[in-house]
């Protein structure tokens, strides 16, 4: 029974995990290359519009780039050990949670 089980569970988690797979490519794929725009009307009618796949490729290896370089020279380790602090971790939840509520309003 522990065999049927495991490979029940291991068919489920494979079929789960090309799912998310094909649903996430979709998305992303859909996100390079078109724009959605949601109209004000009463009927909210959403436009797809054209992108440019060159600027939006680029723009997606500068930011893996710098987010590469930033983790090499070890800036997230350290941004780590301060917000281990309870003190420090606090004032910078507060800080991002107004940045948050002031976007919030000015929309």
């Amino acid at each position: 029974m522990g065999v049927l089980l495991r490979g029940i569970v291991n068919v489920y988690r494979m079929v789960v995990v090309l799912f998310a797979t094909a649903i996430f490519s979709i998305i992303s794929i859909m996100g390079m290359i078109s724009t959605c725009y949601i109209t004000s009307e009463a009927y909210e009618v959403t436009f797809f519009c054209k992108d440019n796949v060159v600027i939006n490729v680029v723009f997606l290896i500068v930011c893996v780039s710098i987010l590469l370089a930033l983790n090499e020279r070890g800036i997230f380790n350290i941004i780590e050990e301060k917000l281990n602090d309870d003190k420090i971790f606090k004032k910078a939840k507060l800080f991002f949670l107004s940045i948050i509520l002031c976007l919030g309003i000015t929309m």
